[in-house]
C-alpha cells in the first residue's frame, strides 16, 4: 500500500499479521476471601458530627505463600473520595476508604502484601462532609491481584 510521495519518494506501509493462541495461565497458588462481600456499616451518625470512622476485617487464606497488591476501586471525587448518595441521589457525605495491613502498617487505597497462609486486613471507611439526612449508601471494589 502506498501512502504518500514524498519529494519523488515512495512511503509504503506495511501490514504485518501476528497469530494469537489461547491459552491458560496457570498459578499454583490459589487464595479465598471471607467476607466475600464487605459491609463498612456506619449505623446512625448525629447530625452535625464532622467525621466518623468504622472498620471490618477481611480475611484472605491461601495454600501457599504469595504475595498481592490489594487495591480498592471506586468512583472518586476530585478529592480521591467516595461520594456517599441518599435517595434522591444527592450527596449526603463522603467517605475516605482504605485499606490496612495491621501486621505492617501499610495502609492506603492501595497496598501490597505477602500471605504466608493467611492474612486478615482492615477495611476502613472515614466519613466527612456529612451533610445528608437518611441513609447514604456508595459501593468500591477490593480488587486482590497475584504479584
Amino acid at each position: 500500500m502506498v501512502l504518500a510521495h514524498r519529494n519523488g519518494a515512495r512511503q509504503k506501509a506495511y501490514a504485518i499479521p501476528y497469530m494469537l493462541m489461547g491459552g491458560t495461565i496457570a498459578l499454583s497458588t490459589s487464595c479465598t476471601v471471607n467476607p466475600t462481600v464487605l459491609t463498612l456499616n456506619h449505623g446512625t451518625v448525629p447530625v452535625g458530627l464532622s467525621s466518623h470512622r468504622t472498620t471490618a476485617p477481611i480475611t484472605y487464606t491461601c495454600n501457599a505463600p504469595v504475595k498481592a497488591t490489594f487495591t480498592l476501586s471506586y468512583e472518586a471525587n476530585s478529592n480521591g473520595a467516595l461520594p456517599l448518595k441518599d435517595a434522591a441521589g444527592k450527596t449526603g457525605a463522603v467517605s475516605k476508604l482504605t485499606i490496612t495491613d495491621p501486621q505492617t502498617g501499610a495502609s492506603g487505597r492501595s497496598i501490597h502484601a505477602e500471605i504466608q497462609t493467611s492474612k486478615t486486613l482492615t477495611g476502613s471507611s472515614e466519613l466527612s462532609q456529612i451533610t445528608g439526612s437518611g441513609v447514604v449508601t456508595g459501593s468500591a471494589w477490593l480488587i486482590a491481584t497475584h504479584d
